[in-house]
C-alpha cells in the first residue's frame, strides 16, 4: 500500500526558511525578536578585566534575571537587559585605603538575534552593598509561634508587630507584656524582642491600623526572620522614593496574614493616619506586583547582626 502524496498548502511554501531567517534579522518576525529569554552576555560579563592587574577580576558570576528593556517594534529589535552576580577574586588596588570590595553586578544590554550571530553585549559595573539586619531576640526561641499580626504607623514610622497570643486577645485600649517587631530604618532591618518603652509593654492605640490572625494557626520567629531577610535581599536598602519602612511593613502585614496591604496614604492627605477605607483587594494586588521580580531575583547581600538587647 503506498501513501497517497500529502496535500500541502501553498501557505506553507509561501514562507522559506530563508525569508524567515531574513524576516527575523530584520526584526520582523515578532515571534522570535520580541523575546528576551535566554542568557547571552555571560562571557561578556565574566571577562571584565582590571586597571591595575592582568585578566578577569571576577572568579566567578552567577545568572541574575534576563527581561525586555524596549520593546521590538516594525523593522525593530527587541533590546534585553541581563544580570549578573560576580564574585571578585583579587584584585588589589594600589594604596587603596580601605579593602576592595569583592560582590559586583553586571548589568548587560543588547539587542535581541535569532540564531547564529554573536550578541554585541555592553556591560556596566556597580558595587553591591552588604545590608545590616539587625536581630535582637533575647532569649527567646525561634520556634517561638506568632499568632497575631498588627501593622502600626505613626507620623513617620510603619512596623510590624508580632503576639504570641490569639488576635482576639490583641485589641484596642489592651496593653501586652511583650512582643516581637520588624521594620525598615534607614540603617537597615530590624527584627527584635521587647518588653515595650520602659518596660510597660505595648498597648494597642489608636496607631495600630489593623490586627489580624498570621496564617495556618501561626508561624515561628525563625519564619519571620527568613521572611524579612528575603524581603531585604529583593528590595535591598532603604529608598525614599521605592522601599519605605511603609511598604516593607505592609509586604510582611500581606504574606503573614493574607490580608490586603495598607496602603501608604490612601485616603487621606495625612500619611500618618491609617488608611481609610481599608484598601479594596485589587488595588492591594496591583501594589505587590512591584515586589514581584526583585523578590524572585534577590540581588542584594543582608548580613544579620545579633544583639543580645
Amino acid at each position: 500500500h503506498v501513501e497517497p502524496p500529502r496535500h500541502t498548502s501553498t501557505s506553507e511554501h509561501s514562507v522559506t526558511h530563508h525569508q524567515r531567517f531574513l524576516r527575523a534579522m530584520e526584526g520582523e518576525d515578532v515571534e522570535m525578536m520580541a523575546k528576551c529569554s535566554a542568557f547571552k552576555c555571560k562571557s561578556t560579563a565574566v571577562a571584565r578585566t582590571s586597571m591595575y592587574s592582568v585578566g578577569p577580576i571576577y572568579s566567578g558570576c552567577t545568572n541574575g534575571r534576563v527581561y525586555t528593556s524596549e520593546s521590538s517594534k516594525f523593522m525593530k529589535r527587541a533590546r534585553c537587559t541581563e544580570t549578573y552576580f560576580c564574585s571578585h577574586s583579587a584584585e588589589l588596588v594600589p594604596h587603596a585605603l580601605t579593602p576592595t570590595k569583592n560582590r559586583y553586578k553586571e548589568t548587560c544590554t543588547r539587542k535581541n538575534n535569532w540564531g547564529i550571530f554573536k550578541p554585541t553585549c555592553t556591560c556596566a559595573k556597580s558595587y553591591v552593598p552588604d545590608i545590616r539586619y539587625e536581630v535582637s531576640l533575647g532569649a527567646q526561641p525561634g520556634n517561638t509561634l506568632l499568632r497575631t499580626v498588627c501593622y502600626q504607623r505613626t507620623a513617620k514610622h510603619s512596623k510590624v508587630w508580632l503576639f504570641t497570643q490569639a488576635s482576639h486577645a490583641v485589641r484596642q485600649g489592651v496593653t501586652i507584656p511583650t512582643a516581637f517587631y520588624t521594620d525598615l530604618m534607614l540603617r537597615g532591618y530590624r527584627l527584635k524582642y521587647t518588653a515595650g518603652r520602659g518596660d510597660g509593654g505595648i498597648t494597642i492605640d489608636e496607631t495600630f491600623c489593623t490586627c489580624a490572625p498570621i496564617l495556618q494557626g501561626g508561624k515561628t520567629v525563625d519564619f519571620v526572620k527568613a521572611l524579612t531577610n528575603e524581603y531585604c535581599e529583593g528590595m535591598g536598602a532603604h529608598s525614599s522614593n521605592s522601599n519605605t519602612c511603609r511598604s516593607h511593613a505592609g509586604w510582611v502585614y500581606h504574606k503573614l496574614s493574607g490580608g490586603t496591604v495598607p496602603i501608604v496614604g490612601r485616603g487621606d492627605a495625612q500619611v500618618s493616619q491609617c488608611p481609610n477605607p481599608a484598601p479594596t483587594v485589587q488595588e492591594s494586588n496591583a501594589y505587590l506586583q512591584q515586589f514581584v521580580a526583585p523578590l524572585q531575583t534577590r540581588e542584594n547581600v543582608c548580613v544579620p547582626v545579633s544583639r543580645l538587647t
